[in-house]
């Protein structure tokens, strides 16, 4: 399970945080077959209640909280209209966060979307001082890009994610100091949340998006958080068995690989965001 989340910075005088999540799942609190290294965000404080409407191609997820001013309506979707195939096969995504104060006092808060850089190889234990990882983290327009070069042997895992927001008071983060969840956390929750530049030459364990924004009384503020993805390899290939003459039979694996439609329509992960940035509110209305 990657460490992807969402997360609110109430300030104050005793600074408040919370992922954007509802309460874990009984069964999970004690899960049957953890992770080796402990991922996920299981342990972090979260709203207390959370409901969820599906309304295809919408998800919404309503979260709430009587100790938290700030309520939160989560909206996920991706392009779907009837007889524009091209559009639906995008590899995108967008999620909507909608925040509304309702307490009777102003509210100073910070949004935050933190990925670690999940398209990146596992690290061996011990790690191999001879070989240096070429996975990086690059800056896109107000967000960041995951990148990996896929393992020697599954070149077909090569490929990007960007995270981005349109907000003008955005603050990118493209690269964690430490590979640590715990003071990830605590240095946010604790109103830290500095903007870094990219490692030019070497790679970064995640990066996060920071928005501060401020809220009067019963004010609602809608941040956008666009999704997009590019693997354009794969290792898939026509079945190898069949049934000729009424009989099982085997054919010998072809070279040719499977490719996903949009790696013939759009050129990389850049022509990706541009397409999604510049197409999504007509998109959304359609």
């Amino acid at each position: 399970e990657h460490r992807v989340f969402s997360a609110v910075l109430i300030k104050g005088v005793q600074p408040s945080a919370c992922i954007l999540e509802g309460p874990v799942p009984f069964w999970k609190l004690r899960p049957q077959f953890p992770g080796p290294d402990g991922t996920g965000c299981w342990g972090l404080p979260r709203f207390h209640e959370a409901t969820f409407e599906a309304r295809f191609p919408f998800a919404n997820v309503h979260l709430k909280d009587s100790e938290l001013p700030l309520e939160v309506t989560l909206t996920g979707w991706s392009p779907f209209s009837p007889g524009d195939a091209d559009n639906a096969s995008l590899p995108a995504v967008g999620l909507e966060y909608r925040f509304r104060n309702h307490s009777k006092e102003s509210v100073d808060a910070v949004f935050s979307f933190n990925s670690e850089n999940f398209m990146a190889e596992p690290r061996p234990y011990p790690p191999d001082p001879s070989s240096k990882p070429l996975d990086r983290i690059r800056p896109t327009q107000g967000g960041f890009i995951l990148y990996g070069p896929g393992a020697k042997d599954r070149r077909s895992d090569e490929g990007c994610f960007a995270a981005w927001t349109d907000d003008s008071n955005v603050r990118v983060n493209h690269a964690w100091s430490l590979d640590s969840l715990n003071i990830l956390w605590n240095r946010f929750a604790s109103g830290e949340y500095p903007a870094r530049d990219p490692l030019q030459d070497s790679p970064a364990a995640g990066a996060s998006l920071f928005v501060p924004f401020t809220l009067g009384s019963s004010e609602t503020k809608t941040i956008n958080v666009y999704l997009a993805w590019y693997v354009p390899k794969s290792s898939l290939f026509e079945p190898t068995r069949g049934i000729k003459d009424e009989k099982r039979t085997s054919y010998p694996p072809p070279a040719e690989r499977y490719q996903p439609w949009y790696a013939g329509r759009f050129s990389g992960i850049d022509d990706v965001v541009n397409y999604w940035q510049s197409h999504y509110q007509p998109l959304l209305r359609a």
